[in-house]
Protein backbone atom coordinates (compact mmCIF):
# COMPACT_ATOMS: atom_id res chain seq x y z
CA UNK A 1 0.00 0.00 0.00
CA UNK A 2 1.47 3.37 -0.88
CA UNK A 3 0.23 6.93 -0.03
CA UNK A 4 -0.26 8.26 -3.11
CA UNK A 5 -1.86 11.87 -3.33
CA UNK A 6 -3.27 13.35 -6.46
CA UNK A 7 -3.27 17.46 -5.89
CA UNK A 8 -3.88 20.94 -7.18
CA UNK A 9 -0.24 22.53 -7.16
CA UNK A 10 -2.34 25.47 -4.83
CA UNK A 11 -2.79 22.75 -2.31
CA UNK A 12 0.66 21.70 -2.16
CA UNK A 13 1.24 22.93 1.64
CA UNK A 14 -1.29 21.29 2.66
CA UNK A 15 -0.99 18.08 1.63
CA UNK A 16 2.37 18.29 3.09
CA UNK A 17 1.09 19.53 6.11
CA UNK A 18 -1.29 16.15 6.11
CA UNK A 19 1.34 13.71 5.06
CA UNK A 20 3.33 14.68 7.47
CA UNK A 21 0.65 14.43 10.52
CA UNK A 22 -0.06 11.01 9.18
CA UNK A 23 3.07 9.64 9.30
CA UNK A 24 4.88 11.17 12.44
CA UNK A 25 1.85 9.45 14.62
CA UNK A 26 3.18 6.31 12.61
CA UNK A 27 6.66 7.09 13.65
CA UNK A 28 6.83 9.02 16.93
CA UNK A 29 8.30 6.11 18.56
CA UNK A 30 11.51 6.21 15.95
CA UNK A 31 13.49 8.88 14.93
CA UNK A 32 13.18 9.90 11.25
CA UNK A 33 13.06 12.17 8.39
CA UNK A 34 10.37 12.77 6.12
CA UNK A 35 10.92 14.10 2.56
CA UNK A 36 8.93 14.81 -0.30
CA UNK A 37 9.01 14.30 -3.88
CA UNK A 38 6.58 15.58 -6.72
CA UNK A 39 6.58 15.33 -10.21
CA UNK A 40 4.77 17.80 -11.78
CA UNK A 41 4.61 15.69 -14.78
CA UNK A 42 2.63 13.05 -13.05
CA UNK A 43 1.22 15.37 -10.05
CA UNK A 44 1.79 12.15 -7.34
CA UNK A 45 3.46 13.16 -4.28
CA UNK A 46 5.95 10.26 -2.98
CA UNK A 47 6.80 10.43 0.93
CA UNK A 48 9.95 8.93 1.98
CA UNK A 49 11.42 7.88 5.33
CA UNK A 50 14.88 7.95 6.52
CA UNK A 51 14.55 4.73 8.78
CA UNK A 52 17.63 4.17 10.93
CA UNK A 53 16.34 0.77 12.15
CA UNK A 54 14.19 -2.38 10.94
CA UNK A 55 11.35 -1.15 13.35
CA UNK A 56 11.76 2.51 11.62
CA UNK A 57 11.21 0.96 8.11
CA UNK A 58 8.32 -1.40 9.25
CA UNK A 59 6.38 2.00 10.90
CA UNK A 60 7.20 3.57 7.51
CA UNK A 61 5.50 1.06 5.89
CA UNK A 62 2.62 1.03 8.21
CA UNK A 63 2.29 4.62 7.94
CA UNK A 64 2.24 4.17 3.86
CA UNK A 65 5.25 5.47 3.25
CA UNK A 66 6.76 5.16 -0.85
CA UNK A 67 9.71 4.42 0.32
CA UNK A 68 12.45 4.90 2.62
CA UNK A 69 16.30 5.67 2.69
CA UNK A 70 17.27 2.85 5.42
CA UNK A 71 20.58 3.70 7.40
CA UNK A 72 22.41 3.51 10.63
CA UNK A 73 23.45 6.31 13.39
CA UNK A 74 21.33 8.92 11.49
CA UNK A 75 22.45 11.40 14.81
CA UNK A 76 25.71 11.38 13.13
CA UNK A 77 24.16 12.19 9.70
CA UNK A 78 23.28 8.58 9.06
CA UNK A 79 25.98 5.54 7.71
CA UNK A 80 25.22 2.34 6.02
CA UNK A 81 23.05 -0.25 7.72
CA UNK A 82 23.63 -3.70 8.54
CA UNK A 83 23.34 -6.45 5.79
CA UNK A 84 21.14 -7.87 7.87
CA UNK A 85 18.58 -4.73 8.05
CA UNK A 86 18.86 -4.15 5.04
CA UNK A 87 18.11 -7.69 3.45
CA UNK A 88 15.32 -7.03 6.08
CA UNK A 89 13.72 -4.58 4.10
CA UNK A 90 14.15 -5.91 1.04
CA UNK A 91 12.72 -9.68 1.48
CA UNK A 92 10.21 -8.41 3.87
CA UNK A 93 8.89 -5.09 3.26
CA UNK A 94 6.83 -3.85 0.41
CA UNK A 95 7.95 -0.16 -0.37
CA UNK A 96 11.28 0.93 -2.10
CA UNK A 97 14.24 0.19 0.04
CA UNK A 98 17.16 2.97 -0.84
CA UNK A 99 20.59 2.54 0.86
CA UNK A 100 22.66 4.75 2.28
CA UNK A 101 26.27 3.95 1.63
CA UNK A 102 28.60 6.50 3.51
CA UNK A 103 31.01 4.53 5.47
CA UNK A 104 31.39 6.50 8.59
CA UNK A 105 29.97 10.15 9.19
CA UNK A 106 31.95 13.27 8.85
CA UNK A 107 32.67 14.83 5.53
CA UNK A 108 32.39 13.54 2.02
CA UNK A 109 35.74 12.96 1.18
CA UNK A 110 36.98 9.19 0.85
CA UNK A 111 40.05 7.73 0.87
CA UNK A 112 40.67 5.13 -1.87
CA UNK A 113 39.98 2.41 0.92
CA UNK A 114 36.73 3.83 2.16
CA UNK A 115 35.78 3.72 -1.18
CA UNK A 116 36.68 0.52 -1.98
CA UNK A 117 34.33 -0.41 0.55
CA UNK A 118 31.55 2.07 -0.74
CA UNK A 119 31.82 -0.12 -4.07
CA UNK A 120 31.82 -3.20 -2.46
CA UNK A 121 28.60 -1.82 -0.10
CA UNK A 122 26.85 -0.97 -3.60
CA UNK A 123 27.55 -4.33 -4.78
CA UNK A 124 26.35 -5.87 -1.95
CA UNK A 125 23.06 -3.82 -1.66
CA UNK A 126 22.56 -4.69 -5.82
CA UNK A 127 23.25 -8.45 -4.62
CA UNK A 128 20.54 -8.43 -2.40
CA UNK A 129 17.75 -6.53 -4.32
CA UNK A 130 17.94 -3.17 -2.82
CA UNK A 131 15.95 -0.29 -5.26
CA UNK A 132 18.65 1.83 -4.90
CA UNK A 133 21.55 3.52 -3.23
CA UNK A 134 22.20 7.13 -1.88
CA UNK A 135 25.82 8.37 -1.65
CA UNK A 136 27.97 11.46 -1.84
CA UNK A 137 31.51 12.51 -3.29
CA UNK A 138 33.47 15.55 -2.63
CA UNK A 139 36.83 16.14 -3.83
CA UNK A 140 40.16 17.51 -2.08
CA UNK A 141 38.55 20.86 -3.26
CA UNK A 142 35.08 20.29 -1.78
CA UNK A 143 33.47 19.99 -4.92
CA UNK A 144 31.01 17.39 -6.08
CA UNK A 145 33.07 14.60 -6.71
CA UNK A 146 31.90 13.57 -10.72
CA UNK A 147 34.57 11.04 -11.37
CA UNK A 148 33.62 8.67 -8.37
CA UNK A 149 29.79 9.49 -8.78
CA UNK A 150 29.77 8.79 -12.57
CA UNK A 151 31.72 5.04 -11.68
CA UNK A 152 29.02 4.57 -8.59
CA UNK A 153 26.34 5.06 -10.96
CA UNK A 154 27.40 2.82 -13.87
CA UNK A 155 28.23 0.13 -10.91
CA UNK A 156 24.61 0.49 -9.42
CA UNK A 157 22.78 -0.43 -12.21
CA UNK A 158 19.91 -0.91 -12.95
CA UNK A 159 19.48 0.47 -9.53
CA UNK A 160 18.60 4.09 -8.88
CA UNK A 161 21.27 6.43 -7.15
CA UNK A 162 20.43 9.32 -5.73
CA UNK A 163 23.16 12.00 -4.74
CA UNK A 164 23.22 12.40 -1.17
CA UNK A 165 23.80 15.92 0.83
CA UNK A 166 27.15 16.02 0.58
CA UNK A 167 27.50 19.61 -0.53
Amino acid sequence: RTLQLEFHELCLPYLFFFAKIVLLSITEQTKCKISYFCSKKRKVMIVEICANSVQSAINAEKGGADRIELCQNLNEGGTTPSYAAIKYCVEKLSLKTMVLVRPRPGDFCYNEAEYEAIKEDVLMCKNLGAHGVVVGFLDKNLDVDTKRTSEIVKLARPMEVTFHRAF
